[in-house]
C-alpha cells in the first residue's frame, strides 16, 4: 500500500527528513576539525553563532522580520521553535562548547554522534518506529543512534570496543531527553563529558 503523501505522518517524516538533511551539512565541522587547527574551527563557529544570535534577536524583536522568517523557513520549525530559540542555534552552541572543552578526538566523536546518529534516530524512528520508549522516542530509533555512534567511535576514531560501546550507550541516553535541555546541547556536551571520564577508567 502506497503511503498517502498528505497524511500527517508522511508530512512529519518529510519535515524531519529535510531538517536532518540540513543537519547533516554540519558534518563539515568535524571533518574540517580533523585537518585544521582548533582556532580556525572556533572562529567559524563564533561567526555562525553571531549570525544566529542576530537572527534570533530580530525574530523576537522585529515583527516584519518575524513574519518574513516564519514565511520563509517556518515549515522547517518545530512547534516550540516558533516561540523559542531554534535547534540550529543550540547546535552551534553545543558544537562550539564541545570543541572548546574536550580533546580533539572526543569532540569529533561527540559532534559526529550528534549529527549522524541523531539524524538516523529521527529518520528510523519516524519511518519504522513501533515501540515507544519515551514521548516521541522509539526503540528502533534509539538502536539506530546506538549502532551508528558505536560505528563512528570504533571504526573512524579507533576507540576501544568497550569505550565505543559505553560512549554510544551514553549518547543514546542523552538523546532520549533525560535532561530538560535541548539535545543539541546534551548529546555533545554530556556525551563528551562521560566519554572523557570513561576514557580514564577503561
Amino acid at each position: 500500500m502506497i503511503p498517502d503523501p498528505n497524511s500527517p505522518k508522511q508530512k512529519t517524516l518529510w519535515k524531519e527528513t529535510l531538517r536532518k538533511t540540513i543537519h547533516l551539512s554540519g558534518l563539515l565541522i568535524p571533518v574540517l576539525y580533523w585537518y585544521l587547527p582548533e582556532r580556525i574551527i572556533v572562529y567559524i563557529l563564533l561567526l555562525a553563532l553571531f549570525v544566529a544570535a542576530v537572527v534570533e534577536i530580530f525574530r523576537f524583536h522585529s515583527k516584519s522580520f518575524h513574519q518574513f522568517f516564519n514565511h520563509s523557513l517556518g515549515f522547517l520549525l518545530r512547534k516550540e521553535e516558533f516561540v523559542s530559540i531554534t535547534g540550529a542555534t543550540y547546535w552551534i552552541i553545543g558544537a562550539l562548547t564541545t570543541i572548546l572543552i574536550y580533546p580533539k578526538q572526543i569532540a569529533i566523536f561527540a559532534i559526529s554522534m550528534l549529527i549522524i546518529s541523531d539524524a538516523l534516530a529521527a529518520w528510523v524512528g519516524e519511518s519504522f518506529g513501533k515501540i515507544k520508549i519515551k514521548s516521541n522516542k522509539t526503540l528502533e530509533g534509539s538502536l539506530a543512534f546506538f549502532l551508528s555512534a558505536f560505528f563512528i567511535a570504533r571504526v573512524f576514531l579507533d576507540f576501544s570496543s568497550t569505550l565505543a560501546l559505553l560512549g554510544a550507550f551514553v549518547g543514546s541516553i542523552f538523546e532520549w531527553g533525560i535532561l530538560p535541555l535541548n539535545d543539541n546541547l546534551t548529546v555533545p556536551i554530556g556525551g563528551g563529558l562521560i566519554v572523557l571520564l570513561l576514557q580514564k577508567i577503561v
